[in-house]
């Protein structure tokens, strides 16, 4: 019952909007990058609902993790995410 403008943003959270809008945009990248989920040490810590966008987004180079981790439950920075959304925009050009 709250939109939580004031709550902190998930790199899964990211993951499930950005393979939302994938369905608007064409937001697949030239190659797939043949990454899965389960390549990462975390990949277990990723929830079900997020499951799908996460592997979307890896699919598509939009959200790669670092270090052999996906960090599905760390906060994202204002920074990360408007990186994220410039690098979508320039592709959807």
């Amino acid at each position: 019952g709250s939109f939580g403008t004031d709550t902190a943003i998930t790199r899964e959270q990211i993951a499930v909007i950005l393979y939302r809008v994938s369905g608007y945009y064409d937001l697949s990248a030239e190659e797939n990058t043949g990454r899965l989920i389960s390549d990462y040490a975390d990949g277990s810590k990723v929830s079900d609902y997020a499951r799908e966008g996460m592997q979307f987004c890896l699919d598509n180079g939009l959200l790669p993790g670092a270090d052999g981790m996906l960090m599905p439950g760390d906060n994202a920075s204002r920074a990360q995410f408007a990186t994220i959304v410039y690098n979508i925009s320039k592709r959807a050009q």
